[in-house]
């Protein structure tokens, strides 16, 4: 009778560590699977944006170049400028909901910077500019590659981490 006590006592230890190891194999599998959504989410996010602020960025040069030359479809440039700009700041809150905070600060970053650039552009093709809105309109591309340049470094270094 002992033995069988010894035999019911070892299978219910044996019971409790299969169900433990299984509990924790799962748990781990489920943490790791979250973890690659996660990346996944962030990394379609982060693409998304950059993307977007490199189409901008791309428009701005155009519309830059119709209003330093005169030319008369210049406004329209702007406009289309203004269109993508609107679509860096949807990616941008994309990015912000995903996080991490730096990079969604980062994001937000760029995409005032797209915005100034439609702006002082505006201002310049309505000959409403001074000379610190020239400046602006300058030094605005070099802002935005930067800060894209940037925060592509940063994207890439948080999803191999």
């Amino acid at each position: 009778m002992g033995d069988g006590i010894s035999g019911l006592i070892g299978a219910a230890i044996g019971g409790l560590l299969t169900f433990a190891g299984a509990f924790w194999t799962g748990r781990n599998q489920g943490r790791t699977q979250h973890e690659q959504w996660l990346r996944q989410v962030r990394r379609d996010a982060y693409a998304q944006f950059i993307i977007q602020t490199e189409k901008a960025h791309q428009l701005g040069h155009e519309a830059d170049d119709s209003v330093r030359n005169e030319e008369a479809g210049a406004a329209e440039r702007i406009e289309e400028l203004a269109r993508a700009a609107y679509r860096v700041r949807e990616a941008a809150t994309l990015v912000a909901l995903e996080g991490p905070q730096q990079i969604a600060l980062d994001a937000s970053n760029i995409q005032i910077r797209v915005d100034e650039w439609v702006i002082a552009l505006r201002m310049i093709c309505e000959g409403r500019a001074d000379d610190a809105t020239w400046e602006r309109a300058v030094r605005l591309p070099d802002r935005v590659e930067d800060g894209l340049s940037s925060f592509t470094d940063t994207c890439q270094a948080l999803l191999d981490s």
